[in-house]
Parts: C-alpha cells; sequence; structure tokens
C-alpha cells in the first residue's frame, strides 16, 4: 500500500512539476533565484529533501496522514517563503538600464538645476534634482514620485517640460535603491522617502510652501496616494495622478494571469500599494491623467480611482493614444496640468 501510494505521489509531483516549469511566472523566478546564489541552492535542493524525508518514512514502513500533510506543509511554506522573497524583484527594476545605480544623466537645456541630497526619516540619504522656474517663489512646487524603473535621469525632460510649459518648479526624487539615492527597497521605506521630500520643499525658504504639488506616475501614482493621506501633508495644493492602478494584488493578477495567481490571499504579498481604500481619504485638489491605451495598467483601474476619490474637486482627462509611459507626449498633456493648476 504504501509504495503504490508513493508511486502515485511521485507521478503527480511530476506532472504538477512540468506544468510550473512552462509557466512564465516560474521562468521569471528562477531567473531571480539564480542571481540570489543563497536562495538558488536552497530551492535547488529543496525537491532532493522532500524525496529524502518521504523515502525515509517509506522505507521504514509507516504511513501517517499526519505526516503527509507535515511534508507537504513544509514543501509548501518553503516555496511560499522563497516566493514571498522574490517579490521586490519581480516589482522593483532600479537596474534598467544596467548603469541607472551609478549614472543619472542630465539635459543641458535646463540652466537652473539643482542635485540635492535630502534625508529620509531614518537617516537613508535621497537623491533629487530641483528644476527651478525663473521666479521660483511665486510658482507651485510639483514634487514628481517616479514609476518602478530607471532613475529620475529619463524623467528629466518630462520634468523639463512640466517646468517650461506649466509655470512650475519640479523636485525630481529617486526613491531609495535608485539612482544615487542610498538605502535598500522596501513600501514603507519609500513612503518615509516621499514624504521626506514634501518636508524638504516646505522648508525651502525660495519655494512657496502652500503651493506644494504631489505628482505620481503608475507606481509613484500608489506613492502620491499614501503621501496625501499622511496628516503631515493635509495642507498639499493638489494631487496629479497619472496612469496608476488600484493595488498591486489587483495588478498582478491581471499581469501574470494565472489562476493560481488569483487564488492568493492579499496577507501573502510582500508589497500591497492599496490605493482604491486610501483614495477614499483624499481630500486635496486631484487631476487624473489617463492613458486609454495603456496596456500595462488597464485604464479602468483610473476610472475607480476617479470614482473613489474623497476629493471634493476632482478632474479626470483622458488621453486616447496615451500609453503606459508616454502619455506625457500626448497633444494637450501639458494644458491641462496647467489649466488644472490656475483653476486652484
Amino acid at each position: 500500500m504504501p509504495t503504490s501510494i508513493g508511486m502515485y505521489l511521485k507521478r503527480l509531483l511530476y506532472k504538477i512539476r512540468r506544468i510550473l516549469l512552462k509557466s512564465t511566472t516560474m521562468v521569471q523566478l528562477q531567473a531571480i533565484l539564480m542571481k540570489t546564489p543563497l536562495l538558488y541552492q536552497f530551492s535547488e535542493r529543496l525537491p532532493s529533501l522532500c524525496l529524502l524525508i518521504f523515502s525515509f518514512y517509506l522505507g521504514c514502513g509507516i504511513y501517517s496522514i499526519f505526516l503527509d500533510l507535515l511534508i507537504l506543509l513544509f514543501t509548501l511554506w518553503t516555496i511560499a517563503v522563497l516566493l514571498y522573497n522574490a517579490q521586490d524583484k519581480l516589482l522593483y527594476f532600479p537596474c534598467e538600464p544596467e548603469t541607472s545605480r551609478v549614472y543619472v544623466p542630465r539635459i543641458s537645456k535646463i540652466s537652473d538645476c539643482e542635485s540635492i541630497t535630502i534625508t529620509s526619516s531614518d537617516g537613508t540619504l535621497i537623491h533629487a534634482f530641483l528644476l527651478k522656474h525663473s521666479h521660483p517663489i511665486e510658482r507651485p512646487t510639483v514634487i514628481f514620485y517616479h514609476g518602478n524603473a530607471g532613475n529620475i535621469g529619463y524623467r528629466m525632460e518630462n520634468g523639463f517640460h512640466l517646468m517650461s510649459e506649466c509655470g512650475v518648479n519640479v523636485l525630481l526624487m529617486e526613491y531609495r535603491g535608485y539612482g544615487l539615492s542610498g538605502g535598500e527597497i522596501s513600501e514603507q521605506g519609500i513612503y518615509s522617502d516621499a514624504l521626506a521630500a514634501v518636508k524638504y520643499v516646505k522648508n525651502r525658504v525660495d519655494l512657496d510652501s502652500s503651493k506644494v504639488v504631489i505628482m505620481g506616475r503608475s507606481l509613484g501614482g500608489a506613492i502620491a496616494i499614501e503621501t496625501a493621506t499622511h496628516p503631515e501633508c493635509s495642507d498639499i495644493f493638489a494631487l496629479i495622478l497619472e496612469n496608476t492602478f488600484t493595488s498591486l494584488p489587483d495588478i498582478a493578477k491581471r499581469v501574470l494571469n494565472i489562476s493560481l495567481i488569483k487564488m492568493v490571499p492579499e496577507w501573502c504579498y510582500k508589497n500591497r500599494y492599496k490605493s482604491l481604500d486610501k483614495i477614499r481619504r483624499v481630500r486635496q485638489p486631484t487631476l487624473f491623467l489617463s492613458g486609454r491605451s495603456d496596456t500595462l495598467i488597464p485604464p479602468t483601474h483610473m476610472d475607480s480611482l476617479y470614482l473613489a476619490s474623497g476629493s471634493t474637486k476632482k478632474e479626470m482627462s483622458s488621453f486616447p493614444d496615451g500609453d503606459h509611459n508616454s502619455t506625457w507626449t500626448e497633444p494637450g498633456y501639458f494644458f491641462a496640468v496647467k489649466s488644472f493648476l490656475q483653476s486652484l
């Protein structure tokens, strides 16, 4: 009896393994594990370890449902730990391109650009560029929170047009673990960095502390929403959101499109960014910039955030041909931002 059950389970596990190895998610996970020697070595030994334990109790003639469950739980727990710790690698891409952690490009046409360092609440040093208008004290200051890849150098052109076409100062900051900033990436750490940027701008004597605007694109949108709900940011002048999502679990289920992922409970996610819940507490005037041709984050996420927003003054500007990263190049984009800010 034990032998026949053992053979059945072995064949079943073999079939499951073949299905998993063919999935895109497992290929990505294997690539991540290979970059982390300790995790890779452990994952390589995991099947042999489980087989050794399984063979031991079968060889001793022991057939125990309890032991079966114990081994199953141990295997699932180990896989869960590996997946949990690999989530950061699947979400954050600070090294795309490879030079992003050592080289932050500038553009020559920006004459007044300060390279500054902001100290986060835990002492982490955050790098940023401040692009100042010719009359900075008379203009709003937009703090721009970027997406999940690269550094602020690749947003400099965008920042320049915000400054020149909308008549604002622009602070381009890069989160911990990105660009020239120190520290290790984490959701709570990034929130601290975003808040530190707001405090920095408010303390500058050459900037108007009553006209601080926070703006976020993609992942940066989730960070902007969190920042807007912080008690110290209740006086923020305005909030601008572009092509962002309702929550990370929601977008993970959409991007990965695997039935198993859809059954994963929310507490299994290391990073959550629950923007839909948080935006109900937003009271600042809010502008939503939605690229309707976004194939990464469905525009319906922006629609849901707009409807759920607690702001009494909110506007939605849609761009039919705007995709995830280049909506800012669409005609009327900067006019929409400028008009919104002038209406406040």
